[in-house]
């Protein structure tokens, strides 16, 4: 079910209880190069590695933590305040960096270098590659749902041609779209891409890379692993604080990945096959009537954050009809560490 806007039954009475946010971060240096990659030189990335996040990167999460104070300006304080808000970043340099840059946007006019950034476990917050069974499944699905299947056969001719000219072995959708990766970023800042490039890219590999992104978390087992522990979090938070508001902070912030967004959405049945763009964000509000208390998600990728909806749900969903819904794909960081790590 793709993503659409839909009409908010929110009315005056209804109070927002808490917010969670969810955040790609910001533009990057290409995270490999292919070997006759004109633009493999650090001295074109100023200096930085694979990887890193850019100035530019840096000015989208400042941009993204002012949207944030704009929209929720009347339900944050002004200045930072202990308990009131939690941030969780991967551990890796550029989402921490992110993080910082977010917090900058948010808290414009203090010093936000002494806010505390927490490490995510890889279970909640990660790049999916420190769990070994998920690998298996996602193999698994690249070579035997027939989806995929059909997608590499077709394109069999596109990956040789891609082969012969970057060097780099494509044989699959994942390798078509690490070359897509980097030629979207290089083209992003406006090199020149080689001529080679002109009849694969971006309309061709942009395909490949979107089906990419849709294999991530095609089928249950994977949805399991990727998106579990965060939906257990996110669940047991919203819990939490419907429960006893004063309890627990008011907004969690986390700096993660793009298979972290295009899973989530995948799970919840609200995904049409794109990459998700750097500093794209997931938000959901929790908020509390007469009647009930219920969840609206959001996901921005322009300049506005788009209403979706959650599989088995209306745009209100109400809190436990949201833990009956994913109650087959939650699971604990301990259960995923156990199907991962041990």
């Amino acid at each position: 079910m793709p993503f659409f806007a839909v009409i908010s039954t929110i009315t005056a009475d209804d109070t927002l209880l808490s917010v969670v946010q969810v955040f790609r971060h910001g533009e990057r240096t290409p995270v490999m190069f292919y070997l006759t990659d004109p633009y493999k030189d650090s001295s074109y990335w100023d200096g930085l590695g694979t990887g890193q996040l850019t100035d530019h990167g840096k000015v989208q999460l400042v941009e993204l933590g002012q949207y944030f104070r704009n929209r929720y300006g009347d339900f944050l304080s002004t200045s930072y305040s202990q308990g009131e808000i939690s941030i969780t970043s991967a551990d890796t340099k550029r989402n921490l960096e992110s993080a910082e840059s977010f917090l900058t946007g948010l808290y414009p006019n203090e010093n936000t270098s002494s806010i505390p950034i927490q490490t995510a476990s890889p279970a909640v917050m990660g790049s999916l590659a420190e769990c070994l069974s998920y690998d298996i499944l996602y193999l698994e699905v690249e070579s035997q749902e027939e989806y995929f299947k059909d997608i590499n056969q077709e394109n069999s001719e596109v990956y040789g041609y891609i082969r012969e000219h970057s060097l780099f072995p494509v044989y699959d959708l994942m390798t078509a779209n690490a070359i897509w990766d980097t030629l979207h970023i290089e083209a992003g800042v406006n090199y020149t891409l080689p001529e080679w490039t002109v009849s694969v890219f971006p309309e061709q590999l942009t395909k490949l890379s979107d089906a990419f992104a849709l294999s991530l978390c095609y089928t249950e087992d994977q949805q399991k692993l990727a998106a579990g522990p965060f939906l257990n979090e996110l669940i047991q938070y919203f819990e939490a604080v419907s429960s006893c508001p004063s309890s627990t902070e008011k907004v969690l912030l986390y700096s993660g990945h793009d298979v972290n967004i295009a899973c989530f959405l995948n799970t919840f049945q609200a995904f049409t096959p794109h990459n998700p763009d750097f500093a794209s964000s997931l938000i959901f509000e929790l908020r509390q009537n007469a009647e009930t208390t219920y969840v609206n998600a959001y996901y921005k990728r322009e300049s506005e954050a788009v209403p979706i909806t959650l599989k088995g749900c209306d745009f209100n969903c109400n809190l436990a009809d949201l833990k009956s819904a994913f109650s087959n794909i939650v699971i604990s960081e301990a259960e995923w560490l156990i199907k991962c790590v041990l």
